[in-house]
């Protein structure tokens, strides 16, 4: 059900989502209480591709493949179940499976 907002490909590779007319009144009530475009983030994908932001020297770094095991703590209060569940997919999808246990 939540996906099913969600327009075809709104916010892939990090590009911008434009409102207009009563969406753009919406998001404008919405931001008043949750302090972010909450319509917006409703309708990108979960599973969205972003661009690699590195810099060209953080690009050329290579690291073992056998790193140690690490521990990510998503910390939130109140917060929008689309910006939540996009961190949490962000998180498991981009992180090599070995490298996190729960």
């Amino acid at each position: 059900q939540f996906e099913s907002l969600v327009g075809d490909g709104k916010g892939e590779n990090g590009a911008g989502v434009h409102l207009t007319g009563k969406d753009q009144e919406d998001a404008e009530e919405l931001q008043k209480a949750w302090a972010f475009n909450k319509l917006t983030s409703d309708r990108i994908s979960l599973w969205r591709s972003l661009p690699d932001g590195r810099s060209s020297q953080c690009k050329a770094l290579h690291y073992d493949s056998d790193l140690p095991h690490a521990s990510v703590a998503i910390i939130f209060n109140n917060e929008a179940l689309s910006a939540l569940l996009r961190t949490v997919w962000s998180v498991l999808d981009r992180t090599p499976k070995a490298s996190y246990t729960r």
